[in-house]
């Protein structure tokens, strides 16, 4: 059974990302290639006159399976792609989002310092402090942190006045397919006590590792500043529509918290 080309009942008909194996991928691949030309095969060879609705729409409404399919091997593939090439796409997003959101790259300090952008690494990176002396004081870090351990450690540098990191990102809360090495899942309880500590040493804090709209509620309820995701958006049928929902979330759970 593929995970990738059965029906699935989750929000915005996202696959069981725990139950994917790269060997899907492939297969997969032929088959939304496959459904795409068929797609298009059926608009062209219509009886009926031509209109922008039956060919123009249908063509720009073809291609979702193949789409989505792109989008997951893309998560699965970027983790794993050169330094030229991230280094190339980092700079086609500086240039599209010109200052607008924030934009980190994730692993890569030397992408970061190039195009002076933010950074975000992993317990298994660069060394924070390393990190953070490359960069320029205008440009933010994040760091993973999974463990207590992980925040003693993140104390004990702010107590020898070291700038302590802008945001941490708490997980994984669940076992993720787009981090296979990651650490042991956190879950709701263990977001909750991290989130906790940060917030004593005064720093922001995001849950990462499988959320969606699914867990993202308790997740904020837990004490999280916010959210970070990848799968729930990037392989969704309608990215736009996930991302707008995940928006709408968090604005709803934290106005919420507020009124309380």
């Amino acid at each position: 059974m593929n995970p990738l080309l059965e029906p699935s009942a989750l929000d915005h008909e996202l696959p069981d990302f725990a139950a994917i194996d790269v060997a899907d991928l492939v297969p997969t691949f032929r088959t939304a290639l496959d459904d795409h030309d068929a797609e298009i095969a059926a608009i062209t060879a219509l009886a009926d006159a031509p209109t922008w609705e039956n060919t123009m729409d249908a063509l720009e409404l073809s291609g979702q399976m193949l789409q989505r399919v792109l989008a997951i091997i893309f998560n699965y593939a970027g983790t794993d792609a050169t330094d030229e090439v991230v280094t190339q796409r980092a700079a086609q997003l500086k240039d599209t989002l010109a200052d607008r959101v924030p934009l980190f790259v994730n692993d890569r300090v030397e992408t970061a310092v190039e195009l002076g952008l933010h950074l975000h690494i992993g317990q298994d990176d660069m060394p924070y402090c390393t990190a953070r002396d490359l960069l320029p004081s205008g440009c933010m870090i994040g760091l993973s942190v999974e463990t207590p351990a992980h925040l003693d450690a993140v104390a004990r540098d702010i107590a020898h006045g070291i700038r302590p990191p802008d945001v941490l990102g708490i997980g994984p809360v669940e076992q993720t397919s787009t981090k296979p090495d990651a650490a042991a899942p956190l879950g709701v309880e263990g977001v909750r006590t991290l989130a906790a500590r940060a917030r004593v040493l005064g720093i922001p804090t995001v849950a990462i590792g499988h959320v969606s709209t699914r867990n993202g509620a308790a997740l904020l309820r837990a004490g999280v500043d916010g959210l970070c995701t990848v799968s729930a958006v990037m392989a969704a049928a309608d990215p736009l529509a996930a991302a707008q929902d995940l928006r709408t979330l968090i604005d709803d759970t934290l106005t919420r918290q507020e009124i309380k």
